[in-house]
């Protein structure tokens, strides 16, 4: 039995840039491939079926993902348009054209009833401003679990994994997803019959408190499995993802995060009492939040000593209550 283990990623910056960039590539690509097929289908289907056919002309042959890494990639990689296609793994690109080619077998085999299960929806096109973005890693794309446990991928880097619980085998594929918030998870596909792999110590966690200047407990919360070592830079950040994840998911008519939104963007992404749902950009977020702290807006508290610098390490392990502190009301902008 195949079974999916997801896992936090932490990557860097640069790490961060490489997958903005093999998201929009594997998108493209995707999309390209529907573009080609989708006319070829619907050119058939007006046709009927063969054993009822509704009209005269001959049926065209659909594409598969062999036929299509000539176009959409090979070619593809010498235009303008699409030169950019160079800067990921090739393997990548073939991965997404044999994706497309999984989505219509299971649309076809959900209608006919060959495929078990929920009705399954025609392959739909990608957009960068969909709730995820995802590319998935097979056996022949060159990724591996390092011995330090971190996550290596071609053309990205070995990227920071949270394993939270132990992989019962050895993962055939992994896709690498990054969510609304901003948060990336890895999730393997395992054979539940296999080996397990060695254990690892679970991670610590970290409970970020708000208090006034007066020490008024404001809010609490706890973020599981977290690295052991982390700097402050990156424990702001953390913090801000998360809260901004939790208000889109539910958002609220009063903000509490750390730095409260623009008015500019708050009319922009909506307001709860105009009855639109309003989101947040936690980027925005956590760039203000940085910014606040190199100006002295709050202050951050580890264990019994106080923050200077945003890179500045933090021992989860030792130190796992982080404490925020307001000195002036923070607005973003």
């Amino acid at each position: 039995m195949q079974l999916r283990y997801q896992y936090r990623l932490y990557p860097d910056e640069a790490q961060r840039v490489a997958l903005a960039r093999l998201f929009g590539c594997v998108r493209t690509v995707f999309n390209d491939a529907l573009a080609r097929v989708k006319p070829v289908k619907a050119s058939n289907r007006l046709l009927g079926s063969p054993k009822a056919r509704t009209a005269e002309g001959p049926y065209r042959r659909v594409p598969k993902s062999i036929d299509l890494s000539r176009e959409p990639i090979t070619r593809a990689k010498t235009t303008p348009e699409r030169e950019w296609l160079v800067e990921v793994s090739a393997v990548r690109l073939q991965q997404a054209l044999r994706d497309a080619d999984r989505a219509w077998q299971a649309h076809e085999g959900s209608k006919t009833g060959k495929r078990q299960g929920p009705r399954v929806g025609a392959p739909r096109f990608k957009y960068r401003r969909d709730r995820t973005q995802s590319a998935r890693f097979t056996a022949n794309a060159r990724w591996r679990i390092t011995d330090a446990g971190k996550l290596s991928l071609p053309k990205v880097g070995e990227v920071k994994v949270v394993w939270s619980r132990d992989l019962p085998s050895a993962p055939s594929s992994v896709t690498v997803i990054r969510d609304a918030a901003g948060r990336y998870f890895a999730s393997f596909v395992v054979e539940t019959d296999d080996e397990p792999l060695t254990s690892r110590t679970p991670m610590p966690h970290a409970t970020f408190r708000d208090e006034s200047p007066r020490g008024e407990r404001l809010a609490t919360f706890d973020l599981p499995d977290l690295p052991e070592r982390i700097t402050v830079r990156e424990v702001i950040r953390l913090r801000v993802r998360e809260e901004v994840a939790r208000h889109n998911a539910d958002p609220t008519p009063s903000w509490r995060g750390l730095v409260t939104p623009t008015r500019a963007e708050q009319e922009l992404n909506g307001r709860p009492d105009h009855g639109a749902r309003p989101r947040i950009d936690w980027e925005k977020q956590a760039d203000r939040a940085l910014e606040a702290f190199s100006r002295q807006g709050f202050v951050v508290i580890v264990g019994d000593r106080q923050a200077q610098t945003l890179e500045e390490t933090v021992d989860l392990t030792t130190d796992p209550e982080i404490v925020f502190i307001k000195l002036v009301p923070l607005v973003g902008g």
